[in-house]
């Protein structure tokens, strides 16, 4: 893939759903179900979590809890790709960000 492919990871889909079901975000229930013919719609591409990366997201120094963004920022490290959020935190993970 080139610079310019969005990814979208599985871990996002579990935010989502999550974030949703607490009633925290409930704007996002529309993004599901079908979340993955959603993200494809937008010319993105999926991206699935793999052991090794989990494995690596649960040896992060415990400094940042929240497990979605230490998932997002083991993935972004073993794939070398940069992170878009606005959340400067998981740069302290180790991962770029945009």
């Amino acid at each position: 893939m080139n610079g310019e492919s969005v990814f979208v990871s599985a871990i996002t889909a579990w935010e989502i759903a999550i974030k949703v079901k607490l009633g925290k975000w409930p704007e996002a229930a529309l993004l599901l179900p079908d979340l993955a013919a959603k993200v494809r719609a937008e010319g993105f591409h999926l991206l699935d979590l793999t052991l090794p990366q989990a494995e690596r997201a649960g040896q992060f120094d415990l400094t940042h809890r929240d497990p979605f963004d230490r998932m997002i920022a083991a993935q972004a490290l073993d794939l070398d790709y940069a992170v878009a959020t606005i959340d400067k935190a998981l740069s302290g993970l180790g991962c770029r960000i945009i």
